[in-house]
């Protein structure tokens, strides 16, 4: 075994200085994969890796201010793929938000991008052939028929990671890659409507100043954090699993009122990141979103992409963080007759379909999300 003389060390050349930036590190991935991991994946210290991660190791410059910051960090250990153990920083860490600045003219409903490819404006959707990592086509049991598998893609900065209006250049100020699939496109959907009504609380200030000024969807970061209860989720009873959810964590906003003032403060994005963004940024995202939908109807997959399983996993249970229930009130009287008269048609099928898609028995008990996803389909 060797030892050190400490007196040895003494003896060292020490004339390098004292700067560490002129240390050349590779950048593997300028814009890193945002991935949400649904708690069916363990750590190797028999953690559970729930919320939203970012590999390391992938960018110096993003790890560095994760090490800055005191992210959580461990090595997950994923079921497929040709890496099995993957290091990754945790930023949904001890209940901490992940804000979304999404690279969007705003989300168009599924329904609409499923009927028509070139119908985006920065979101790409898309219905395909599900694939495993090789390539291959996945079928379903006992049939010679391919799954299909629904897939949501966008790009996004990070709100906490971004430099601020006064440093600008303190921060991670490049955008993510973030995908989802099968019964995670839903969650991400409502989260990415949940910005219309802060849009709709900024623009009511404006008309009441009698203010031409009008927010845009990237306007404001969307504040997520970890769902408080796991979705069952698979064909049926026998092949189920617990995934759990990303959810808006946007209270309510009273026109006018100094804590919705506070909060549009707070969620405005920097300067910098919207010259960014009017610059070429969305209207190059807008073109990826239309020719991205078209691969992913295809079967086309990213490449470099992990793809992250919703299989059950044996582990001690995730002990969720206690986070503060996002308001979701139920819908009023008016939205009820709304949603039966002119989305439904007074059809008993559609509304028993519509209950059965939300999990409720009677439309009276669908919340404002519900309907928010509703009303922006046909609107």
């Amino acid at each position: 075994m060797t030892t050190h003389n400490s007196n040895a060390l003494t003896t060292l050349d020490e004339s390098f200085g004292d700067s560490i930036d002129d240390v050349v590190q590779p950048t593997l991935e300028e814009n890193p994969w945002l991935k949400w991991m649904t708690g069916n994946l363990s750590t190797t210290d028999r953690k559970v890796a729930v919320g939203w991660h970012v590999r390391s190791g992938v960018n110096p410059v993003l790890d560095r201010l994760l090490t800055a910051m005191g992210v959580e960090h461990y090595v997950v250990q994923h079921k497929t793929g040709n890496e099995r153990l993957v290091p990754y920083w945790n930023l949904s860490w001890d209940g901490h938000p992940c804000s979304l600045i999404v690279v969007a003219y705003g989300v168009k409903s599924p329904w609409q991008m499923k009927r028509d490819l070139g119908d985006r404006a920065g979101i790409a959707y898309g219905v395909g052939t599900a694939r495993d990592d090789e390539g291959n086509i996945q079928y379903k049991d006992g049939s010679d028929q391919p799954k299909q598998r629904p897939q949501m893609q966008l790009r996004a900065f990070v709100h906490e990671l971004v430099g601020t209006n006064e440093r600008p250049e303190e921060g991670f100020n490049e955008w993510f890659k973030v995908s989802v699939s099968n019964y995670m496109v839903d969650h991400l959907y409502r989260v990415l409507n949940a910005q219309y009504p802060v849009i709709d609380a900024y623009n009511a200030i404006m008309m009441a100043k009698q203010n031409p000024n009008r927010a845009k969807y990237w306007g404001f970061s969307i504040p997520t954090g970890i769902g408080e209860e796991g979705q069952d989720v698979g064909p049926d009873k026998d092949h189920q699993s617990t995934i759990i959810p990303m959810v808006p964590q946007i209270p309510p906003l009273r026109v006018g009122t100094p804590e919705t003032i506070a909060y549009l403060n707070t969620r405005r994005i920097p300067l910098h990141i919207q010259r960014r963004l009017l610059d070429s940024l969305l209207e190059e995202t807008v073109v990826w979103s239309m020719q991205r939908s078209v691969e992913i109807v295809e079967g086309k997959q990213d490449q470099a992409m992990t793809v992250i399983t919703e299989e059950p996993i044996t582990v001690t249970p995730v002990q969720l963080p206690q986070l503060p229930a996002a308001s979701d009130p139920l819908i009023t009287a008016e939205q009820v007759d709304w949603i039966r008269k002119t989305y439904c048609g007074e059809n008993a099928n559609t509304i028993k379909q519509i209950c059965q898609h939300f999990g409720v028995t009677d439309l009276t008990q669908l919340h404002v999300s519900h309907y928010t996803l509703l009303f922006n389909q046909v609107r």
